[in-house]
């Protein structure tokens, strides 16, 4: 199973990490939610879900990071969860070992 999960680190940075058969495979921070989706573009062959941050942080930041996660579900036809800061580990942990568990 691979799962893409999207989340802000710090006040300027976006990040990605892609968890394959529950190891981290990839990791990928930028300044920028567009040249994030460059960096990513290869690496998103084959995803099984995607879990995006959605909260609390900057609005723009937020809106861009899940306009991104949710063209890439619609795009690739899968799951797409989100998940607040308070369920950050939780959502690491989950997305390494059975992603359909934290849906919303």
């Amino acid at each position: 199973m691979k799962v893409l999960r999207l989340f802000i680190n710090g006040k300027n940075c976006v990040c990605a990490e892609i968890y394959e058969n529950g190891k981290l495979v990839n990791a990928v921070c930028s300044g920028a939610t567009g040249r994030l989706a460059g960096n990513i573009g290869e690496d998103i062959a084959g995803l099984d879900c995607i879990y995006a941050f959605r909260g609390p942080g900057g609005f723009s930041r937020l809106r861009a990071l899940n306009a991104l996660a949710r063209g890439i579900a619609l795009g690739k036809k899968i799951p797409l969860s989100s998940y607040v800061s308070w369920q950050t580990e939780k959502a690491s942990i989950v997305a390494r070992h059975n992603p359909q568990k934290i849906i919303y």
